[in-house]
């Protein structure tokens, strides 16, 4: 190869590198994970949840499944939705979300489900005692 044409090349893929940001965090599967608290003195539980890996600048559709016993000792079941955009680095980092539960059965689970509208999609589940 001439020196030319391997110059050229080389910066052919340097403008490709630069004008793609997004594809390094292609390459790797999206990702969700989250931290739950222990419940505080108001018997909620919060839950944090991030996303990595993602299309950058994506629109990201986030569905909250969660299961646990309520203040009233009934079993619940509640679906939250949000929304949410990546950053450039297809990385988001959402706001706690609260859920009451009776503090003598916190026992609970959590599934947060992510799609993203360029089809990116991840599934974070989460079980407390």
């Amino acid at each position: 190869m001439s020196k030319s044409l391997r110059g050229s090349a080389l910066a052919l893929l340097l403008v490709i590198i630069l004008a793609a940001p997004g594809i390094a965090s292609a390459a790797r599967p999206p990702q969700v994970v989250g931290n739950c608290e222990e419940p505080d003195r108001q018997s909620r539980i919060s839950c944090r949840i991030a996303g990595h890996h993602f299309h950058p600048r994506e629109h990201v559709r986030l569905i909250y499944h969660f299961t646990g016993v309520g203040p009233d000792g009934r079993l619940r079941t509640l679906n939250y939705h949000r929304g949410t955009t990546t950053n450039g680095h297809g990385d988001f980092l959402e706001a706690p979300v609260l859920f009451k539960v009776d503090r003598t059965r916190t026992g609970f689970q959590l599934t947060v489900r992510a799609n993203g509208e360029r089809g990116d999609r991840a599934t974070f589940a989460v079980f407390g005692a």
